[in-house]
């Protein structure tokens, strides 16, 4: 059975990407019919400008020869010979505007959509079979704006036709003592002024529309609280398992950074609530680099891998703290600590000739400042 969707009063939140998404998929596009009504109209209108004249002719010709006809007793033969004459100036006539109004009308949906070929829609589906179901749907508030729509567009049209005829009335009045391409040529004219006002009409009620049309599609894509989080937990996962995702990348990048503990020139220590990894080698980078850094627990496993290892530990809790504060781990130390790295790695050099004293003043709270970049 089709899934029910939730009363309008509960869908209250706006659509995801994902909603939208499967709209499309399933051939749900915000469409508006007046486009391709409005590009008939104006082919129509360039139609009857530029070749109005040969359909005048052709029509008032075969309208001379139906005429000369009509005072003939009827034979079966001429009659057949006189229909096929009139089909084909139908055809001759109409088939250079029917074939650009259907390629073109297509052409009109396209240039709403874009080409979206779709399978769903083409899907047999039970439920369109349904009775209750068709009669639901033909009586739903949609299917009434679009009547209420086509009724007030429609008054709109002929209320444009009755004034431009009532316009052009002195004009048709006198054709009654007309010859036949007289009256061809002064209804070309007529049509082409009332496709031309039809058209102007045309613009601003497609305009309306579209921008109708398109809210209402998207207004009918809201969904409901919950269904936002069922989308999202589809889209992304389920938080736990996104939790755990977090958990388990923390890990792997605490056993990266552990891993590089062996590697470090020295530790700069709290000494006990942090501790700070610095590696320096001029033939990789000018400036000593933090490979690893943490608070507490984290803090005392990497004081104890570098024992472990025999990399020495420097207690300097200023500098400690200002590493911790300032450096990610992978970048370089900032330039307003140049100085006293440049004592510690200097002291590593020359370690067991004296005591670690560190000669720099650092406030015991370092200054704010921006984290440096590699």
């Amino acid at each position: 059975m089709a899934q029910q969707q939730a009363p309008r009063s509960e869908r209250t939140e706006k659509p995801t990407p994902r909603r939208i998404e499967k709209a499309w998929e399933k051939g749900n596009v915000p469409r508006s019919q007046e486009v391709a009504q409005l590009v008939s109209l104006g082919v129509l209108l360039i139609w009857f400008v530029l070749g109005g004249s040969a359909m005048a002719a052709n029509i008032a010709a075969y309208t001379r020869r139906a005429l000369a006809f009509s005072g003939r007793a009827p034979d079966e033969a001429n009659l057949l010979g006189r229909l096929a004459d009139g089909g084909q100036a139908g055809v001759l006539a109409m088939a250079p505007l029917l074939v650009p109004l259907l390629g073109l009308a297509i052409a009109a949906q396209f240039v709403q959509t874009g080409f979206h070929v779709k399978k769903e829609p083409l899907k047999f589906d039970w439920n369109k079979l349904d009775p209750v179901r068709g009669l639901r749907n033909f009586v739903n508030a949609t299917k009434l704006v679009a009547a209420a729509k086509a009724a007030v567009k429609l008054s709109l049209y002929a209320a444009v036709v009755t004034w431009v005829i009532v316009d052009s009335w002195p004009t048709l009045v006198t054709l009654a003592r007309s010859s036949v391409w007289q009256i061809a040529v002064v209804a070309d004219r007529v049509v082409v002024h009332v496709l031309r006002q039809t058209l102007i009409l045309g613009l601003a009620i497609t305009a309306i529309d579209v921008l109708f049309s398109r809210r209402q599609w998207y207004r009918g894509l809201y969904m409901t609280k919950k269904e936002v989080r069922d989308d999202l937990k589809e889209s992304e996962g389920d938080p736990l398992i996104r939790s755990q995702r977090r958990r388990r990348h923390l890990q792997l990048a605490q056993r990266r950074m552990m891993a590089a503990v062996p590697e470090a020139t020295v530790v700069v220590t709290n000494p006990t609530h942090v501790a700070v990894a610095l590696r320096y080698d001029s033939r990789d980078a000018p400036v000593p680099v933090v490979v690893a850094k943490g608070r507490g627990a984290i803090a005392a496993r990497i004081r104890e891998i570098a024992r472990q290892h025999g990399v020495p530990l420097v207690e300097d809790p200023p500098l400690a703290r200002a590493l911790e504060k300032l450096c990610d781990v992978g970048q370089v130390i900032p330039a307003n600590l140049y100085r006293a790295v440049a004592e510690v790695i200097a002291w590593v050099a020359q370690r067991g000739r004296r005591r670690y004293r560190p000669a720099h003043d650092l406030p015991l709270e370092p200054e704010a400042g921006a984290r440096t970049t590699r």
